[in-house]
């Protein structure tokens, strides 16, 4: 389905309306975050590096570290103080959780959100100049930020196709069947007390049973050891050729996600795509909307 630019404006408007509410002054310095009722607000400036560099000129960039070689290409570039407590604890930044509306975070103002979507929408636009893409697929996601970007990418590339559903999230079941596999990368892992490391794994499976209707959740697993032994979580849809080879084979493609930190999800995107021999697209390209967390000062 390709979007008119009036439709992308309706949909930025409604976001925007639904998620941040507010009839606050419009500040327009600083990537800062400001208290107020229990809100942590924040306003955005791209001249600010501190968290996130949103500037025109820096953007976008590329990370080829990640993936050993595989080039991650990003909208906006994270960084992490090291002389800033808050981001040396935090694997994360304001303005994501602004827009996903998480942990209290919101954007001050519309007019905030506004200058934040318009500047994705011109670093896009620099990106697509050099990157032609004829479809784009969505890695899979429980919330709205990589079909938010794939419609602000159709703003610059209309004729783009945009499927979001040729990659699924496995259930828990699905995800539990791989790693008990003899030879698994979970089960060399934890080779010397591999019932131990299943108890724990079972804990965070039944509660996303309970809690995310038995759809497996990278984000619900707060023990690292095991959020890192877990390489399988995403797979093709059933019947995927028939009903999106005609949109791959041959074609120039993007793989869209929210965020890389370790990688795991957008590389099994990248391998299911690029190197499963189910299709045979012309070239794939990685987009994330912010990057690898980097490092400034």
């Amino acid at each position: 389905m390709i979007l008119t630019e009036a439709q992308i404006q309706e949909l930025v408007d409604k976001i925007i309306d639904d998620l941040y509410p507010s009839n606050a002054e419009y500040i327009c310095e600083g990537i800062k975050v400001e208290r107020e009722r229990g809100k942590k607000l924040v306003s955005f400036d791209p001249t600010n590096e501190n968290g996130v560099d949103t500037s025109l000129d820096n953007n976008p960039t590329v990370n080829t570290t990640v993936l050993k070689g595989i080039p991650i290409w990003s909208v906006f570039q994270r960084n992490k103080r090291g002389d800033d407590t808050w981001f040396r604890r935090n694997d994360g930044n304001p303005l994501i959780y602004a827009l996903k509306g998480e942990n209290n975070y919101c954007f001050k103002t519309k007019q905030d959100k506004e200058c934040f979507v318009n500047r994705i929408i011109e670093i896009l636009g620099k990106f697509e100049q050099s990157h032609k893409s004829n479809t784009v697929i969505l890695v899979p996601s429980t919330n709205f930020l990589n079909t938010f970007i794939a419609n602000l990418y159709q703003t610059v590339n209309p004729d783009v196709t945009i499927i979001n559903d040729v990659l699924v999230k496995m259930t828990t079941e699905e995800v539990y069947n791989e790693v008990d596999k003899s030879g698994s990368f979970f089960t060399r892992r934890f080779e010397d007390d591999l019932d131990t490391a299943f108890r724990r794994l079972n804990h965070f499976l039944n509660l996303m049973d309970d809690k995310n209707n038995g759809i497996f959740s990278y984000h619900m697993i707060t023990d690292a050891d095991i959020r890192d032994a877990i390489k399988t979580t995403i797979r093709l849809s059933d019947n995927a050729y028939y009903h999106y080879g005609a949109d791959i084979d041959g074609k120039d493609i993007l793989i869209i996600d929210d965020t890389v930190s370790r990688g795991a999800t957008i590389s099994q995107a990248y391998r299911l795509i690029a190197k499963d021999n189910t299709f045979s697209p012309h070239t794939v390209t990685l987009l994330t909307l912010f990057s690898p967390l980097g490092v400034l000062g």
